[in-house]
């Protein structure tokens, strides 16, 4: 008897121990960061997961793809996961209990760096400000702010603070007018971090993503607060900026974002009505101001709302410059698949002969920690930290309307070895390494020294593919 007491009591010790190892292990997952930390932390691996649920089941298989991503994180040796973009599909797939939606979630999995002893110091006088990252620990977009202490006072306090949030025809944008010079527009707002020169003769300057400025003659020459140039997926890489982004802007310091048309009449002293495009347009003696409305419709009552959603302001006699083509594309190409055939005969790529060949960007993205995009053409993007290449993007389509350019050959399609732009993954298939392996996302291939990740189109004939991107390690 006294036997087989020992016996289930050790047994039961051995569950009690399995089991809290189990809620250990659990415990320890690397949590999903809601904030880009502010120091230098390293990034192990940049990966996503996908699933398919119906509506109703949205929020289970969500925790699910969260929890792989954790999971994910573990096997990398990361300790710390960053999820910088989200993305729901509606499906044609339709049963008795509704239509399906595909999500994906894209995430760094990281090493922390010492993030939370410097985020313990807050409202020190030598602070700068830091906006959440895209999604929380729930995939939720985040909206909060965050102050941290900078690491030591010789460092860089950011751009001047702006408290003036009025657009007006008579004051211009925050303080600064129409025809001011660019280093005036500076002096006011700091640096930016998006430039482009992809119009003859004429400047585009952004903060954030939702205030663009255009210079002719160095000569601010319109405002705007979206950029018809840019196609999402370029967007969705500028990041977001403390006061340009949290759209506080005030027309005439009376109305703002969201505000609606009917509050905006009487606010405003107009009776106009809006023009075909939904737009109210004021005019000075040598200035435009246009205000974007929003339309929307209410499914039971058929009735109609109109919600300011942006604006635009330009002189009177402005006249948009015509893009530039991209005549060197074909050049940059072959640079670009030189650059990776040196990549796969295991010698390093010389950056600054690159450069060289690839000429001067049409547009430059600077990123956090002294990391920058640098757009090349219609498909090609390289990003650089400091002076050393990290990654090589190809893919479909940068700026929008480009190909529209009768003069350009933005269509010239891009290679790597025998990865061609658009073609299939059944013929491309061929061509994949032993040790290539599909993720829920495209084609890996690692190597020594870079991998290579390729990506295919599910949703037309052939699976083309559309986008290639070479990390350099």
């Amino acid at each position: 008897m006294h036997v087989f007491l020992k016996i289930v009591t050790f047994s039961c010790f051995l569950l009690f121990s399995l089991f809290a190892f189990s809620a250990v292990e659990e415990v320890v997952l690397p949590p999903i960061l809601d904030y880009y930390p502010n120091c230098e932390y390293q990034v192990i691996k940049e990966t996503s997961v996908i699933g398919m649920a119906k509506t109703q089941q949205m929020a289970k298989t969500t925790k699910r793809l969260l929890n792989q991503l954790q999971q994910k994180a573990i096997d990398a040796g990361a300790n710390g996961v960053i999820i910088i973009d989200k993305k729901i599909e509606d499906l044609d797939v339709l049963d008795e209990k509704g239509g399906q939606q595909q999500i994906r979630f894209f995430a760094k999995l990281i090493l922390q760096c010492q993030q939370e002893k410097i985020a313990t110091k807050i409202g020190t006088p030598n602070v700068i400000h830091q906006r959440f990252t895209a999604y929380n620990h729930e995939g939720v977009k985040a909206k909060s702010m965050m102050t941290f202490k900078l690491t030591s006072a010789n460092s860089r306090v950011g751009r001047p603070e702006i408290i003036n949030t009025e657009i007006s025809l008579a004051n211009g944008l925050y303080g600064v007018k129409l025809g001011d010079s660019y280093q005036q527009v500076i002096n006011n707002f700091g640096e930016p971090n998006v430039q482009l020169t992809i119009l003859a003769d004429e400047l585009i300057i952004g903060y954030g993503r939702h205030h663009w400025l255009h210079f002719q003659l160095d000569k601010l020459v319109k405002v705007q607060s979206t950029l018809p140039y840019l196609s999402a997926s370029i967007l969705n890489k500028i990041p977001l900026l403390d006061f340009f982004d949290a759209n506080a802007w005030k027309i005439n310091n009376k109305v703002g974002r969201k505000a609606l048309l009917k509050d905006v009449y009487p606010a405003l002293a107009l009776d106009k009505p809006l023009n075909e495009k939904n737009q109210l347009v004021l005019n000075s003696q040598d200035k435009v101001l246009t205000l974007n409305f929003i339309a929307s419709k209410n499914s039971h009552t058929n009735e109609k709302k109109y919600t300011l959603g942006g604006f635009s302001m330009e002189q009177s006699n402005y006249k948009e410059s015509r893009m530039l083509p991209f005549d060197d594309q074909v050049i940059q190409n072959e640079a670009i698949t030189q650059a990776y055939l040196a990549l796969v005969s295991n010698k390093e790529i010389n950056v600054n002969n690159l450069a060289e060949q690839l000429g001067e960007a049409k547009g430059r993205i600077v990123l956090p920690r002294g990391i920058t995009i640098n757009i090349y053409n219609q498909h090609l993007m390289l990003k650089l930290n400091a002076n050393e290449l990290v990654e090589i993007h190809l893919l479909e389509e940068v700026f929008l309307n480009a190909n529209d350019n009768a003069n350009s050959n933005s269509k010239a399609i891009w290679a790597l070895g025998d990865f061609i732009q658009g073609g299939s993954f059944e013929q491309l298939q061929k061509s994949f390494p032993d040790d290539a392996y599909e993720s829920n996302y495209g084609i890996e291939i690692p190597s020594v020294g870079y991998s290579l990740f390729l990506l295919f189109d599910d949703y037309n004939k052939g699976k083309p593919l559309y986008e290639a991107v070479i990390s350099v390690y």
